[in-house]
């Protein structure tokens, strides 16, 4: 199979379903149906309970996850995944103008006009590559 080496399937798919959404959002596009469909099937295994503990500090709220391993995982990502979709300020969701990258990243600039994942990597990239095309365009 074309699956890296100890990625499980579960947090696989999970990484490509939510790609594929934060793609479509930060496109100023609608997300799929079938999409959210899939994001409620890895919701179910979302499953925590909360627990109070006495420390010397005082009380202390820990939510314990129900479901184990990667499926618990995978669970968590997409709890936290949906949640800030359906509450986020989604016009902050960008994918890296650098097309050799295509990270995704969250825009916290005042204005949201951040376009690469790292400016002094991507940025300068493509800051070099179009000073070099200017350059051999005028000789």
């Amino acid at each position: 199979s074309g699956r890296p080496r100890g990625v499980p399937g579960e947090l696989l798919a999970l990484r490509e379903l939510l790609r594929r959404m934060v793609e479509r959002v930060a496109a100023d596009r609608e997300v799929a149906t079938h999409d959210i469909k899939q994001l409620d099937a890895f919701l179910e295994w979302a499953d925590v309970c909360h627990k109070v503990h006495k420390t010397p500090d005082g009380l202390r709220l820990e939510t314990v996850p129900l479901v184990e391993g990667d499926m618990g995982l995978a669970g968590a990502i997409a709890l936290s995944a949906a949640q800030f979709l359906a509450s986020g300020d989604r016009r902050r969701l960008k994918v890296c103008g650098n097309s050799g990258c295509r990270w995704i990243f969250y825009d916290e600039t005042k204005n949201r006009s951040r376009r690469w994942c790292d400016s002094n990597l991507c940025g300068n990239l493509f800051k070099v590559r179009r000073y070099r095309h200017r350059h051999r365009s005028t000789r």
